[in-house]
Protein backbone atom coordinates (compact mmCIF):
# COMPACT_ATOMS: atom_id res chain seq x y z
CA UNK A 1 0.00 0.00 0.00
CA UNK A 2 1.46 3.36 -0.80
CA UNK A 3 1.86 5.94 2.04
CA UNK A 4 4.02 9.37 1.48
CA UNK A 5 7.47 9.13 1.99
CA UNK A 6 7.96 11.44 5.39
CA UNK A 7 5.51 9.23 7.19
CA UNK A 8 7.20 6.08 6.72
CA UNK A 9 9.12 5.18 9.84
CA UNK A 10 12.89 6.14 10.17
CA UNK A 11 13.37 2.93 10.39
CA UNK A 12 11.76 1.49 7.03
CA UNK A 13 14.13 -0.08 4.71
CA UNK A 14 15.70 1.70 1.60
CA UNK A 15 16.97 1.52 -2.07
CA UNK A 16 18.78 4.12 -3.45
CA UNK A 17 18.22 4.09 -7.38
CA UNK A 18 20.88 6.82 -8.99
CA UNK A 19 20.29 7.93 -12.68
CA UNK A 20 22.98 8.60 -14.75
CA UNK A 21 21.81 11.76 -15.75
CA UNK A 22 19.48 14.33 -14.08
CA UNK A 23 16.10 13.53 -14.80
CA UNK A 24 13.68 15.92 -16.57
CA UNK A 25 10.69 17.10 -14.26
CA UNK A 26 8.13 15.30 -16.90
CA UNK A 27 10.32 12.73 -15.85
CA UNK A 28 10.60 13.02 -12.76
CA UNK A 29 6.26 13.16 -12.74
CA UNK A 30 6.20 9.67 -14.94
CA UNK A 31 8.60 8.29 -12.47
CA UNK A 32 6.34 9.32 -9.18
CA UNK A 33 2.91 8.01 -11.20
CA UNK A 34 4.78 4.93 -12.22
CA UNK A 35 6.25 4.04 -9.11
CA UNK A 36 3.06 4.90 -7.30
CA UNK A 37 1.42 2.14 -9.14
CA UNK A 38 3.85 -0.53 -8.41
CA UNK A 39 4.00 0.44 -4.45
CA UNK A 40 0.48 0.51 -4.40
CA UNK A 41 0.50 -3.60 -5.06
CA UNK A 42 3.61 -4.46 -3.76
CA UNK A 43 3.79 -7.56 -1.60
CA UNK A 44 5.90 -9.45 0.55
CA UNK A 45 4.67 -13.45 1.52
CA UNK A 46 1.30 -12.07 0.49
CA UNK A 47 1.28 -9.31 2.81
CA UNK A 48 1.18 -5.55 1.94
CA UNK A 49 4.12 -3.39 2.05
CA UNK A 50 3.83 0.35 3.50
CA UNK A 51 5.78 1.40 1.10
CA UNK A 52 6.63 5.10 -0.23
CA UNK A 53 9.20 7.26 -2.52
CA UNK A 54 10.77 10.52 -3.49
CA UNK A 55 13.30 11.61 -6.08
CA UNK A 56 16.00 13.82 -4.64
CA UNK A 57 18.10 16.13 -6.07
CA UNK A 58 16.92 15.69 -9.28
CA UNK A 59 18.80 12.14 -9.67
CA UNK A 60 18.18 9.85 -6.92
CA UNK A 61 14.91 7.66 -6.53
CA UNK A 62 14.72 6.98 -3.03
CA UNK A 63 12.27 3.78 -2.16
CA UNK A 64 10.90 2.92 0.94
CA UNK A 65 9.02 0.17 2.98
CA UNK A 66 8.23 -0.14 6.37
CA UNK A 67 9.05 -3.85 7.29
CA UNK A 68 8.04 -3.82 10.54
CA UNK A 69 5.91 -7.02 11.22
CA UNK A 70 6.84 -7.88 7.48
CA UNK A 71 9.89 -9.72 5.85
CA UNK A 72 11.05 -8.40 2.81
CA UNK A 73 11.92 -11.04 1.15
CA UNK A 74 14.43 -11.29 -1.72
CA UNK A 75 11.55 -12.18 -4.60
CA UNK A 76 10.32 -8.96 -3.21
CA UNK A 77 12.83 -7.15 -3.67
CA UNK A 78 13.70 -9.11 -7.32
CA UNK A 79 10.42 -7.44 -8.19
CA UNK A 80 11.93 -3.76 -7.27
CA UNK A 81 15.09 -4.51 -9.21
CA UNK A 82 12.79 -5.45 -12.36
CA UNK A 83 10.34 -2.91 -12.00
CA UNK A 84 13.52 0.05 -12.03
CA UNK A 85 14.73 -2.05 -14.48
CA UNK A 86 12.29 -1.52 -16.75
CA UNK A 87 11.95 2.10 -15.56
CA UNK A 88 15.09 2.93 -16.54
CA UNK A 89 14.63 1.22 -19.93
CA UNK A 90 11.21 3.46 -20.60
CA UNK A 91 13.13 6.43 -19.33
CA UNK A 92 16.06 5.42 -21.34
CA UNK A 93 18.47 6.29 -17.76
CA UNK A 94 20.45 3.41 -16.09
CA UNK A 95 18.87 3.34 -12.39
CA UNK A 96 21.07 0.11 -12.11
CA UNK A 97 24.70 0.88 -12.29
CA UNK A 98 26.84 0.48 -9.05
CA UNK A 99 29.99 1.11 -10.67
CA UNK A 100 29.97 4.85 -10.55
CA UNK A 101 29.91 7.27 -7.58
CA UNK A 102 28.01 10.54 -7.41
CA UNK A 103 30.09 13.78 -5.94
CA UNK A 104 28.49 16.98 -5.41
CA UNK A 105 31.32 18.82 -8.08
CA UNK A 106 30.55 22.59 -6.95
CA UNK A 107 27.12 22.55 -7.36
CA UNK A 108 26.40 20.11 -9.45
CA UNK A 109 26.31 15.99 -9.17
CA UNK A 110 29.52 14.47 -11.21
CA UNK A 111 29.37 10.58 -11.49
CA UNK A 112 32.70 8.93 -11.48
CA UNK A 113 33.66 5.37 -11.87
CA UNK A 114 34.88 3.44 -8.95
CA UNK A 115 37.77 2.96 -10.47
CA UNK A 116 38.97 6.51 -11.01
CA UNK A 117 38.74 6.95 -7.71
CA UNK A 118 42.11 6.52 -5.89
CA UNK A 119 43.22 8.13 -9.52
CA UNK A 120 41.49 11.42 -8.62
CA UNK A 121 42.01 11.90 -4.89
CA UNK A 122 45.86 11.25 -5.58
CA UNK A 123 45.27 14.21 -8.32
CA UNK A 124 43.37 16.25 -5.83
CA UNK A 125 40.24 16.37 -7.63
CA UNK A 126 38.56 14.32 -4.83
CA UNK A 127 39.58 16.52 -1.73
CA UNK A 128 38.19 15.51 2.05
CA UNK A 129 35.98 18.23 1.94
CA UNK A 130 34.40 17.05 -1.70
CA UNK A 131 30.89 15.25 -1.14
CA UNK A 132 29.61 12.10 -1.72
CA UNK A 133 26.41 10.28 -1.78
CA UNK A 134 26.16 6.87 -0.25
CA UNK A 135 23.87 5.31 -1.90
CA UNK A 136 24.19 1.87 0.03
CA UNK A 137 22.48 3.25 2.96
CA UNK A 138 19.94 0.79 4.44
CA UNK A 139 17.32 3.00 6.31
CA UNK A 140 15.16 6.01 5.93
CA UNK A 141 16.84 7.36 9.25
CA UNK A 142 20.48 7.37 7.09
CA UNK A 143 18.98 9.43 4.86
CA UNK A 144 19.65 12.53 7.12
CA UNK A 145 22.54 11.19 9.06
CA UNK A 146 24.92 9.13 6.34
CA UNK A 147 23.52 9.66 2.72
CA UNK A 148 25.53 12.98 1.79
CA UNK A 149 28.66 13.15 3.57
CA UNK A 150 32.11 14.92 3.02
CA UNK A 151 34.84 12.00 1.88
CA UNK A 152 36.81 12.43 4.72
CA UNK A 153 33.22 11.16 6.76
CA UNK A 154 32.77 8.42 4.33
CA UNK A 155 33.43 4.80 3.17
CA UNK A 156 36.88 7.37 1.01
CA UNK A 157 38.24 8.20 4.39
CA UNK A 158 40.62 5.50 4.35
CA UNK A 159 42.35 6.85 1.11
CA UNK A 160 42.61 10.20 2.63
CA UNK A 161 44.80 8.58 5.54
CA UNK A 162 48.57 8.65 5.11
Amino acid sequence: MYMEFDKLSPESRIWVFQADRALSDDEKEYIHEKTTVFLEGWKSHGKPLEAGMEIRHDQFIVIGANDTGVEIGGCTQDKLMRFMRKMSEELSTDLLDKSKIAILDDVMIKLIDFSEVRDLIKNAAISPDTFVFNNAILHKKDLYTQWFLPARESWLKRYFQA
